[in-house]
């Protein structure tokens, strides 16, 4: 796989790039790095990814303010504050612009419904979008991740019938604690979504257990 990847300036965005030999109908799939993350930060999952997948991931628009690991954040950063739901509204329009993209670039593969993936921050952009266009989702993975801060709950009915939705959290994870991923898996099921859940004794990041889990959910 890892001499298909490339990284590629697209319009405004930054990313990284696997392109399968055979691009005809080749299901796409979009990975979201976490804060002071880049367009590299993701690949560790994408090597368990069926390589007939094009896959990408995107350098996110905001310079990360943190003082020691520098890298990239979707949202404007406000000091010591959770992002909340409106904090995404940029990000989820650029995302939706960064889709359009890469249609026109990669006009073979299927972008009817993509496979979408997020890592902390990155999760919690991916679960807005999913949750607001759950029709462009078919199968959704937030890792460590949280929903953010005023998401409207759901009704309980079926508008998320359909999806397919994985979580994975450590229940050690001391930057995102673990009772936020239990929500997201209460609000998901609340609206009829097909929830997996995976919770490991470890921190900010996914146990072995749960990257199994993580690959079988895409298999």
């Amino acid at each position: 796989m890892n001499n298909n990847i490339r990284a590629i300036e697209l319009g405004p965005w930054m990313l990284k790039v696997f392109q399968p030999e055979s691009a005809a109908g080749a299901a796409a799939f979009l990975m979201l790095h976490g804060w002071t993350g880049d367009e590299n930060s993701m690949w560790v999952f994408a090597s368990q990814l069926p390589s007939a997948w094009l896959m990408v991931a995107p350098r996110a628009p905001f310079v990360s303010s943190h003082p020691e690991f520098g890298g990239y954040s979707w949202v404007e950063e406000k000091s010591g504050v959770w992002p909340a739901y409106g904090d995404f509204d940029s990000a989820v329009a650029r995302l939706n612009e960064l889709l359009s993209l890469l249609k026109d670039t990669y006009p073979r593969a299927d972008f009817t419904r993509i496979d979408l993936a997020g890592f902390s921050q990155g999760a919690a952009l991916a679960a807005r979008f999913a949750l607001e266009q759950p029709e462009r989702v078919r199968r959704l993975a937030l890792l460590a991740g949280f929903l953010p801060e005023g998401t409207p709950r759901s009704p309980a009915n079926d508008s998320l019938a359909g999806l397919k939705v994985f979580i994975a959290h450590g229940k050690r994870d001391e930057t995102v604690p673990v009772d936020m991923a239990r929500a997201a898996v209460s609000e998901f099921e609340r609206a009829g979504a097909t929830v997996d859940y995976c919770e490991s004794d470890v921190g900010h990041k996914l146990g072995a257990e749960c990257f199994r889990g993580f690959k079988s959910h895409f298999s």
